[in-house]
């Protein structure tokens, strides 16, 4: 199951305002944020984001257009995540995910992470799932 459709067209139009637009300009220029772009000939296919903020890194989003999933590019993008959370001096990783995204979680399990805590009709009344993992 991917996220459902609603999701989907509410974030996209939360996007396209010019608040949100100069909300995520303000994010890519802070030294704390992640942002991680995987690419084939010239095209973004994959990406992810998040940051680092008193040692915990936050993975807020990760994503890999439809057609190139289950090629390994969703768990390379998160081991790289892992690997600059960890150059920027942080000792864990967190994030949240829909209860019904199957996929994202087995990424997330087969990488170490384990629940730590559930939100309850959380955004857009989606159940969610905190997952981390501790880095060495």
């Amino acid at each position: 199951m991917f996220l459902p459709d609603e999701f989907l067209e509410a974030e996209l139009r939360r996007y396209k305002s010019a608040e949100v637009r100069e909300r995520i300009k303000r994010f890519l220029e802070r030294p704390s944020s992640i942002v991680l772009v995987a690419e084939e000939e010239g095209r973004i296919i994959g990406f992810a984001e998040g940051s680092v903020t008193a040692g915990v890194s936050r993975l807020g989003v990760i994503g890999v257009r439809r057609e190139y999933r289950g090629r390994g590019i969703g768990l390379r993008l998160l081991e790289e995540f892992i690997k600059e959370s960890k150059r920027r001096g942080a000792h864990k990783v967190y994030l949240w995910t829909p209860v019904a995204l199957k996929p994202a979680i087995k990424l997330y399990v087969e990488a170490g992470f384990v629940p730590e805590g559930f939100l309850r009709k959380h955004f857009y009344e989606m159940d969610m799932v905190i997952y981390s993992k501790f880095l060495k």
